[in-house]
């Protein structure tokens, strides 16, 4: 409860506080439900690991349990309930869901089992995901996912064009360019 009063905290005009963060759902419910009440309270979101892009957490992630369904599928299910009661005004819950773009085939397993989560997608670019790999982690309507794509954005200068904000620039409007693409 400290720690999510301590991260979510802040009066509006205040540098203090987040507005939105990564939670750990391995610790399960309890380890959620204070940074849920927290964030409730001062209209902030969260973000709740599901299914990473790391490769390192296919072995835990990926494993089936005796119900049929794998971690990740048991951890969305539990991040679907968990969020229900915490609706926004467009649908979609406080609680959202960090999806790896490099997992594409649990992508639509999941957003079946979280409609009202927003993705969090981190994998895009330089770690392998494309434009086509993060396509089930949209909605029909094309909303519900959040795209980063960090290293393929801020390494795309080359020091011997001399130029880095337009190498950058243009490296963040092809980003675009390719989920557009895809929406």
């Amino acid at each position: 409860a400290h720690y999510a009063s301590g991260l979510l905290a802040g009066e509006e005009d205040s540098a203090v506080g987040c507005d939105a963060l990564t939670v750990n759902t391995y610790l399960g419910a309890d380890g959620i439900e204070p940074f849920l009440k927290a964030a409730a309270l001062t209209g902030k979101g969260l973000f709740a690991l599901v299914r990473t892009s790391n490769p390192g957490g296919d072995k835990l992630q990926g494993l089936k349990l005796e119900d049929g369904r794998t971690v990740a599928e048991a951890v969305a299910d539990q991040g679907a309930d968990l969020g229900c009661g915490e609706l926004g005004s467009s649908g979609y819950s406080l609680l959202g869901a960090v999806v790896g773009a490099t997992k594409p085939e649990d992508a639509v397993s999941l957003r079946q089992r979280m409609p009202q989560q927003l993705f969090l997608v981190p994998g895009f670019g330089a770690q392998g995901g494309s434009a086509d790999d993060v396509r089930a982690c949209f909605k029909p309507d094309g909303t519900g996912a959040l795209i980063t794509a960090s290293r393929s954005v801020i390494y795309a200068y080359n020091p011997a064009d001399g130029d880095w904000p337009a190498a950058v620039t243009q490296a963040a409007v092809e980003l675009k360019q390719q989920i557009n693409d895809i929406l």
